[in-house]
């Protein structure tokens, strides 16, 4: 059976999602980088959870394509090509305005305020930083 707990919203969310969500942060955070071996044994390990949630979660990431499954090789993290980022980049500058509008939309005038609040606190963080 398969664990459950609740998410932000208060709706159930199964181990599988969560393990899901934690593979996929690791791999848009760069911790799993592209053509990186996913053991499921290991990642089972690394997320404190049993080896049948990784699973599931890597099959739902196959289906997005973000991990590729080969016989007899296992699970690896997609090699991402320069053409495939600049087109996935494209399509999100394009849908940049319907969401903005969206949001504007959907969103109170208090949450559209925190968001600005945030974005600042982002910007001023980032002068701040030294490398």
């Amino acid at each position: 059976m398969t664990a459950t707990i609740l998410n932000a919203k208060g709706r159930l969310v199964s181990e599988e999602d969560t393990i899901y969500t934690k593979i996929l942060n690791d791999i848009a955070q760069g911790k799993l980088t592209s053509g990186d071996r996913l053991v499921t044994t290991q990642l089972a390990k690394a997320y404190d959870t049993s080896i049948n949630p990784v699973r599931e979660a890597l099959k739902q990431l196959q289906g997005e394509g973000f991990v590729t499954v080969l016989p007899n090789s296992g699970s690896r993290v997609t090699k991402f090509e320069f053409h495939t980022m600049r087109d996935v980049f494209e399509i999100l500058q394009l849908l940049e305005p319907y969401l903005i509008e969206w949001f504007i939309h959907e969103h109170s005038e208090a949450q559209i305020t925190a968001l600005k609040n945030v974005l600042a606190e982002m910007s001023n963080y980032e002068h701040r930083r030294i490398f």
